[in-house]
């Protein structure tokens, strides 16, 4: 065990490379609350938010007081991770902790993390402190995983805590900087979700609890917090936004007390929601209180794929979701899963129809799979069902489409997403993001130029899928597609260019990796 002065203070380092603007992490801001209510520093660099690389920072960085780093990351940033640790110095112990420390702890232990967080460490991290300082031994902490003699030692986790009692998170190193670069101010309302789907890991990563939220008043006090520093667009980080006593009575209550703040005037937010808890009532409750944007997982266009991977929303319950949020003009991304291993034609051309008539939703492209990751039914399922040609990729398990028409088209629409990524990103970012524009007609400028590519997109789509048994040559065969196109595609190009100078945005996203 270390024996270290314990004024000496820890520090919390972010370093997520990822092909989604930045944003910041709640997570970390909240770890700093809790240590600092105990009457304990901590230092916070985001790495990903300040635009530093790893090299950089590690030569510049006074590291003489650091008691212990910690490390929050994701699932697809080992890579990130690993080549980090290795510019570090070898006698301060690092930590890591987040969603790949919970699903990805053997790996990152094996990369050289002493000690690996497993779920919230809002009471954990004052144990790790302790730990640190001296003050308890190893089998005392709790939510984290070592080795011990090459074994791995997992040691019991606290019950998840209740969002009202968590420590307010008032100062907010990076928030400037966010109001500064149009980002939209990240809050939390709530945690988990209760949700069945095969592909997520947010039931795992919360234990026993599925779902639990903060009184309103609570929510109030932040957003009004956050106001008065500038915030005017918000972005709800929650899991689910509308779950349990979230019905309409509440989403009632929620606009008359933002109604009823002195200086919460003419706000605009997003959430996250599942298609199966809309109702016109919420969503009219809602939208009058500022909600202007939603993702909400319809994931799939064909009934079969939406029971496979455990949609608790119906094919049906998905349609008429999207018609009550055209009603409200609220923009809809759409959580959207083309593919996986039992895709089969019929549930292709399903899609396409589903494209066809619901155009409004936001995509992220026409190329979609569901992600095997560790932590997640699909994940376990992929890994015993082909173990013997699994491998895994961005914390992701690799698996083949076993229908062979459904392969090719697989192909064919991720070669041509590849293409096309970029314009798709800086399109949707401002309203996805979403970006903190000055009105709702600005997110329509970048919407209508959205919507003219996703046309382009439904229409290669509808090629491929009449042609796929004729095509010989897949390069070619997308080459003259987008020769055809070329002049409308740099026509959009050169707008949304435009869009992003005359609303003084610099797009900092890269290629995403899942692509590649």
């Amino acid at each position: 065990m270390n024996n270290i002065n314990t004024k000496i203070p820890l520090f919390l380092v972010l370093n997520i490379e990822s092909h989604r603007t930045p944003e910041e992490n709640l997570g970390i801001y909240y770890l700093q609350a809790a240590l600092k209510a105990v009457g304990i520093d901590s230092a916070y660099r985001d790495l990903w938010l300040e635009n530093t690389d790893s090299l950089h920072f590690s030569k510049t960085y006074d590291f003489s007081k650091t008691l212990f780093i910690g490390i929050s990351g994701c699932l697809s940033n080992l890579k990130e991770v690993s080549e980090l640790i290795r510019l570090l110095p070898k006698n301060i112990p690092i930590v890591m902790g987040g969603y790949g420390g919970t699903f990805e702890y053997e790996e990152l232990l094996n990369i050289g993390c002493e000690i690996v967080m497993i779920g919230e460490g809002d009471k954990a991290i004052l144990d790790l402190y302790d730990y640190y300082s001296g003050k308890r031994n190893i089998t005392d902490v709790h939510n984290i995983t070592y080795l011990k003699n090459g074994e791995i030692i997992r040691n019991d986790s606290y019950p998840v805590i209740d969002l009202n009692e968590l420590n307010n998170v008032h100062h907010r190193k990076y928030l400037s900087n966010i109001i500064e670069v149009k980002a939209t101010v990240n809050v939390l309302s709530s945690k988990g979700c209760y949700g069945s789907c095969s592909f997520c890991s947010i039931s795992r990563f919360y234990c026993s609890y599925k779902w639990r939220d903060m009184d309103i008043g609570h929510i109030i006090k932040v957003l009004e917090n956050l106001y008065v520093k500038g915030a005017r667009v918000f972005k709800f980080v929650d899991d689910s936004f509308l779950e349990g006593n979230r019905d309409e009575k509440w989403c009632e209550s929620f606009l008359k007390a933002m109604n009823d703040s002195e200086i919460l005037n003419n706000i605009l937010f997003r959430i996250s929601i599942r298609a199966d808890q809309v109702t016109d009532g919420r969503i009219k409750f809602l939208s009058e209180a500022g909600m202007f944007a939603v993702s909400c997982g319809i994931e799939n266009g064909s009934p079969n794929f939406l029971n496979r991977i455990g949609k608790k929303a119906s094919f049906l319950d998905n349609d008429r979701a999207l018609s009550i949020f055209k009603k409200y003009g609220i923009f809809v991304q759409a959580g959207f899963m083309l593919f996986d291993d039992r895709t089969n034609m019929q549930e292709l051309y399903e899609n396409l129809n589903f494209f066809k008539q619901h155009e409004e939703i936001i995509v992220k492209g026409i190329f979609s799979e569901v992600y095997a990751a560790e932590g997640t039914r699909f994940g376990s399922y992929i890994k015993k069902r082909y173990k013997d040609v699994s491998s895994k990729t961005n914390g992701n398990y690799k698996y083949p489409i076993l229908d062979p028409s459904a392969q090719k088209v697989h192909f064919l629409l991720k070669e041509y997403q590849k293409k096309n990524s970029s314009l798709y990103d800086k399109l949707i970012d401002p309203i996805s993001a979403p970006k903190a524009l000055s009105g709702i007609e600005k997110y329509y400028q970048f919407y209508e130029l959205y919507k003219m590519v996703h046309k382009i997109d439904i229409e290669f789509f509808e090629t491929v899928l009449s042609k796929i048994e004729d095509i010989k040559d897949y390069t070619s065969f997308i080459s003259d597609f987008l020769h055809e196109k070329k002049d409308i595609m740099s026509m959009l190009n050169k707008e949304v260019d435009k869009l992003y100078i005359e609303n003084q945005m610099v797009f900092t996203g890269v290629t995403s990796k899942f692509l590649l």
